[in-house]
């Protein structure tokens, strides 16, 4: 089948937007930051790639194949051409005469005629020669002219199921490629790091890489609030002759983006190393995408959770915040009106960690 140059393009450009609509719906079905805060530019993003896609097809589609280099008329005009045919001939001859590279029932057979005279035989050798030449030559273009071209309608059909070949080829391995990502960007690995932090990190060494906390957490319940525990500013924290130290509280916060998110450092009660990794939004504040951990982010539904990780392994109420946990790798989904705003990492038990953010 051949397409017209129209038909060429109309194909390529039904298939680019048909590439663009899905693009455009997983950019919406996200709903990360970034198309929240600029929805146009995300979706030109999400579909540019897809001009390409176009552009292949309408290449694939206009491949023809280039005419063959044999022309019967070149070689019948070639064989009617005596002369020139002659001048090759005895040169062909007069060189091996001169190499000493003849062929020998040849030059038997004008010694023959020329009853053993050497220049005579020279010459008949010579004559003898062209006469081989030319007729092996004449039988050559004989069979060249006498070769039949393959029929355009041949021609065609071939070059069509090759086309369609390529085409269908490669139209799978997008859709492998395309599901082998999908499967990659949604599966669920463990992760070691967060905001600069990494799993068995001592007190010292997060303080090294992240400096004094801005606040920690007591034991102690807070007097206006009995239900949550005391939060002590860093400069009300006594020193270690005045008491308890720092490195005494296993719970540190770290404000970030003027106190609209906080990152919380837990550290194990028996051997004081980093276990547990928390980043928190004020759901107050109309701030989304700060915290994300494993591909789940802050301001995410509990829908797109789901389609991103799966069924969780636990989930539990209490009063109006839901969490969901995914033990394996080690992640707490905190939600309040079905959005998150606060994620959990933890070491998993009994796992090697690997991973990074």
């Amino acid at each position: 089948m051949n397409f017209s140059k129209r038909q060429r393009i109309a194909l390529a450009i039904a298939v680019f937007i048909l590439f663009s609509c899905l693009s455009s719906y997983r950019t919406i079905e996200r709903n990360t930051r970034n198309y929240r805060d600029h929805p146009i530019a995300s979706l030109l993003g999400a579909a540019t790639p897809n001009i390409f896609v176009g552009l292949g097809l309408y290449w694939l589609l206009g491949i023809q194949r280039k005419k063959s280099k044999f022309n019967p008329a070149f070689f019948k005009a070639k064989s009617i051409d005596n002369r020139k045919r002659s001048d090759w001939a005895f040169e062909q001859a007069a060189n091996e005469l001169e190499s000493g590279l003849i062929e020998k029932p040849i030059w038997a057979r004008a010694l023959s005629e020329c009853n053993g005279d050497e220049a005579a035989s020279k010459a008949r050798y010579i004559s003898l020669k062209v006469e081989r030449l030319i007729s092996e030559r004449v039988l050559e273009d004989q069979k060249l002219i006498n070769a039949k071209p393959e029929s355009a309608e041949s021609l065609t059909a071939r070059m069509s199921f090759k086309r369609t070949l390529v085409y269908f080829a490669a139209v799978i391995v997008s859709a492998i490629a395309y599901l082998a990502y999908q499967y990659f960007e949604n599966r669920q690995t463990s992760q070691s790091k967060y905001y600069g932090l990494t799993f068995g990190m001592t007190m010292e060494e997060v303080i090294l890489a992240k400096g004094l906390p801005t606040s920690i957490v007591s034991l102690e319940t807070d007097p206006n609030n009995p239900f949550m525990h005391r939060v002590i500013p860093i400069e009300d924290v006594p020193r270690k002759q005045n008491g308890k130290h720092i490195e005494d509280y296993l719970e540190w916060r770290y404000g970030v983006d003027n106190a609209s998110r906080s990152i919380r450092a837990v550290f194990s009660p028996t051997t004081k190393s980093l276990y547990q990794i928390v980043c928190y939004i004020d759901s107050t504040r109309d701030v989304y995408d700060e915290c994300r951990i494993l591909g789940v982010s802050s301001g995410m539904s509990e829908e797109s959770v789901l389609d991103k990780l799966g069924k969780p392994d636990n989930e539990t109420n209490y009063e109006s915040t839901k969490i969901i946990e995914y033990t394996d790798v080690g992640l707490k989904v905190y939600l309040r009106r079905n959005i998150v705003y606060m994620l959990t990492l933890e070491a998993p038990k009994g796992k090697s960690i690997k991973g990074d953010s």
